[in-house]
């Protein structure tokens, strides 16, 4: 078998999936056109969470408004 420079990575195997995105999102987001961009790359969290994150970012804007 040939040596190569590489290191071996194959400890990683069941640590780590090609569809991981922890670290995506390294604080919340400050804005709704933030989190939709986010939610452009990795579809997470489900749509219960976003409808009501939705409904709340707009009742606390109405309120800021009135």
């Amino acid at each position: 078998m040939k040596k190569t420079n590489c290191p071996d990575y194959d400890y990683l195997t069941k640590s780590a999936c090609p569809t991981d995105c922890t670290g995506l999102i390294p604080t919340g987001h400050v804005s709704e056109e933030q989190l939709a961009a986010y939610q452009e790359v990795y579809h997470f969290g489900t749509a219960k969470i976003a409808d009501t994150m939705k409904e709340d970012a707009q009742k606390t804007s109405a309120q800021k408004h009135s």
